[in-house]
């Protein structure tokens, strides 16, 4: 029982402190060697988004596991604890979520285990995260062509293929909580791009504010940062 509440003590310290490099370890083999009979199996991928996803292997091992978990990376088809990794921490069943994940991204991933200073790793799996449509790259760009009553508002928008956009611009003369007049919606071409709005009625020789936003249909819009802009004296 002690040496369980340790091991369970490292895991949830390195759990704490993020992707910290794990001690030296010898390399193992995933289907037993030597006098370890010890198999890892990376079973599958589950409720893969753009930026995590859910995985799932077992450990199948007659003793107590110093450390077990996933690894994986963008980069090398074989992942080792030198990439990213999580951790589980015991035999049997793993169900862990990884994260975070850079969007459209192919992913080679493996479960692992270690016993003292071996390691042991399963078969490799292949998985690619969905582009995120629900976060457009948004700017606000400057006002132009500012009247006493009117002006140009102009926003920039990179967004993923295969979904329609729209761009549009909320402002007022203090917007900071979220609130204020909304301009009607600009459909965007394929990846996104430049678009403007006029808008009128202002006030003379008044500061406003403004933001340009994007959303696809079903996604809550994304806005870019807050700027400013006064209009003429009559």
């Amino acid at each position: 029982m002690k040496r369980l509440t340790i091991i369970l003590a490292i895991a949830a310290l390195v759990l704490a402190t993020g992707c910290k490099k794990l001690p030296e370890f010898n390399q193992g083999s995933s289907s037993g060697g030597g006098t370890t009979d010890i198999t890892v199996t990376t079973i599958e991928m589950t409720n893969v988004g753009a930026t995590d996803a859910a995985c799932r292997g077992r450990i199948q091992y007659n003793g107590d596991v110093t450390l077990s978990g996933f690894c994986w990376s963008s980069e090398k088809e074989n992942p080792t604890l030198d990439d990213h990794y999580t951790i589980y921490g015991y035999t049997g069943i793993m169900d862990c979520k990884i994260y975070p994940l850079t969007p459209h991204t192919t992913y080679y991933i493996r479960a692992f285990a270690t016993i003292d200073s071996e390691i042991y790793y399963g078969n490799v799996l292949v998985f690619e995260t969905p582009y995120d449509y629900a976060n457009p790259t948004v700017m606000t760009l400057d006002a132009t062509d500012v009247t006493a009553t009117t002006a140009i508002l102009h926003g920039m928008v990179e967004c993923p293929p295969g979904e329609t956009y729209y761009g549009r611009f909320m402002y007022g003369t203090d917007i900071s909580q979220g609130t204020g007049y909304e301009s009607m919606d600009v459909e965007l071409p394929e990846g996104g791009g430049e678009f403007s709005k006029t808008i009128s009625g202002l006030q003379p020789n008044t500061t406003y504010q403004f933001k340009a936003g994007s959303f696809a249909n079903g996604y809550t819009i994304k806005y870019g940062e807050i700027l400013e802009f006064t209009t003429l004296a009559e």
